[in-house]
Order: C-alpha cells, then structure tokens, then sequence
C-alpha cells in the first residue's frame, strides 16, 4: 500500500480486496484501472486467481507481486495473462509506477486492437 502512496505525482487510489473470492469479482467486475495481485492468497495463488477469471471471460491487465523470484513463477504468471511479474523485495515505487503505466498501455492497445478486428 505504502508504494502506490509514494509514486510521484499520485493519480492512484488503492482499493483492497480482502479475499480470494473478493478479488475474482473485483476483476470480473472490470471497475478498476488495474490489478495488483499478490502470489500468495492463503490456500490458492494468484496464478489460480487469474486462471479463473480468465475462465469466466474476465481480463484486466494484471502485475502479479511475489516474495519469491523464481523463473518457473515468472513464466506461469505470464502464461496466465498477467501483465508483469514483479518481485517485491526490490520493488520501489518508480518500478511500480513504470510497471502499472506499461500494463495500462499494454491493455488500452490490445482493447484498441480487438475493436478493430471487430
């Protein structure tokens, strides 16, 4: 929470989903610009989170948060749609920041992209 506070310029707001099953409906719901997740849910992993929701038709752009930095993580997050995959031992609210702003260009484009082939 503390990083999303201390990025230049603000812009940000913060809404907490307090629960596995609060955080496929926040996504599904679509309200919100972007998604931080975290790996670790209590007995499920934001890997399984985003599987979900994707199962149900639901995208966002998505950076998943992980103590861990393993390859094998990494490459799972982004297999499952997530946007970026960020380590949060070395994170610092200029990583962030610059991770939320590409994943919202990375949406807004590939949205752009789906209408025109529509």
């Amino acid at each position: 929470k503390e990083l999303v506070g201390d990025i230049r310029g603000g812009g940000f707001s913060l809404d907490w989903a307090p629960s596995y099953e609060a955080g496929c409906a926040a996504i599904c719901a679509g309200s919100h610009d972007i998604y931080l997740l975290d790996y670790r849910l209590g007995a499920r992993t934001g890997i399984e989170l985003l599987e979900e929701v994707h199962a149900r038709g639901c995208f966002g752009p998505v950076i998943l948060l992980t103590g861990q930095g393993q390859s094998r993580t990494d490459l799972e997050a982004l297999n499952a749609g997530a946007y970026d995959y960020l380590e949060k031992s070395g994170l610092t609210p200029a990583l962030l920041e610059r991770a939320m702003r590409y994943a919202l260009v990375q949406h807004r484009a590939a949205a752009e992209l789906e209408h025109k082939v529509k």
